[in-house]
């Protein structure tokens, strides 16, 4: 018996909402024609975080040969980060079972972050201007993970004080400085990396060198 795609990767669900599930994913399961006898199922069940759709599975007990049906699959995550499971068709076919490999990803509800710009207006060459306006919220229920906070330009520097896990609830400040070191504008992107939703987030920089 023929099974396609041999994977299905989900991407990202969010983890601890409510019916917070992912829409079905589909196996194409063949009999092939020149096999001449129907194939009769034993067991179709997917393991960990992964259930059957029995809404839009069409394979019952037996598969014609010549003829095709579909397994759907939905992915309800139990933890954050990478979740792994297989799909196991067991049927009278030589080559039972068959395997299908299924992945996807616990990702919490998006981190809210307090502004999307910071303009730190003229600035003396050399010197620095902080700014400690930027403020990161946590939302769920559950900790976010901070993994990074980076500039791509040496001249505006973020404090690394909400780096690491974030509870649920709590909310934490992160200074920024720019020193110029040439006059005329100057632009940068601040991107944190963390484990929910729409990560990374990024916020724009600017300021100008006098």
């Amino acid at each position: 018996m023929k099974v396609t795609p041999h994977n299905l990767a989900f991407g990202k669900v969010l983890f601890g909402t409510s019916g917070a599930t992912s829409k079905p994913r589909v196996v194409t399961v063949t009999n092939p024609s020149n096999q001449k006898a129907p194939v009769t199922f034993e067991s179709v069940e997917p393991d960990s975080d992964f259930h059957l759709d029995a809404t839009a599975t069409t394979c019952s007990t037996t598969l014609a040969a010549g003829k095709s049906c579909k397994i759907a699959v939905t992915f309800t995550p139990s933890a954050l980060g990478d979740r792994t499971g297989a799909l196991m068709i067991e049927d009278n076919a030589s080559n039972s079972p068959q395997m299908v490999t299924l992945s996807g990803v616990g990702a919490a509800g998006a981190l809210k972050i307090s502004r999307h710009s910071i303009g730190f207006g003229k600035v003396a060459i050399d010197a620095t201007a902080s700014n400690d306006s930027l403020v990161l919220s946590n939302p769920n229920d559950v900790g976010l993970d901070i993994t990074a906070i980076t500039s791509s330009d040496s001249e505006f520097v973020a404090g690394q004080s909400c780096v690491g896990v974030l509870a649920a609830g709590a909310q934490c400040a992160i200074n920024v400085d720019f020193t110029p070191n040439s006059s005329g504008a100057h632009h940068a992107k601040l991107s944190i990396s963390d484990d929910a939703q729409h990560s990374p987030q990024t916020i724009t920089l600017s300021g100008s060198g006098n």
